[in-house]
């Protein structure tokens, strides 16, 4: 399975640390252009995309968001972190 529908995967059953673990080894094996490009952007998308069928119960699309941006900000904060 794809990295983007692991991720997306993960978020919705709201394991955080495993979602942490995903992009974490991805920022570490990959440029942080192409993590956002082939991983995050399309898991967010994929969370629109239920959204968008009303498949999103309980506002899980919002929940992925705010993990992601959290997971992301807590990268960015990392001193020598690509």
């Amino acid at each position: 399975m794809e990295p983007e529908f692991i991720l997306y995967q993960r978020l919705l059953a709201g394991d955080e640390d495993e979602a942490h673990e995903i992009l974490e080894k991805q920022f570490r094996t990959t440029a942080r252009g192409e993590v956002f490009d082939r991983v995050i952007i399309p898991a967010l998308l994929l969370a629109n995309r239920d959204r968008a069928r009303d498949e999103d119960s309980g506002g899980r699309s919002r929940s992925c968001l705010r993990t992601i941006r959290a997971i992301v900000d807590d990268f960015s904060g990392r001193r020598g972190h690509p």
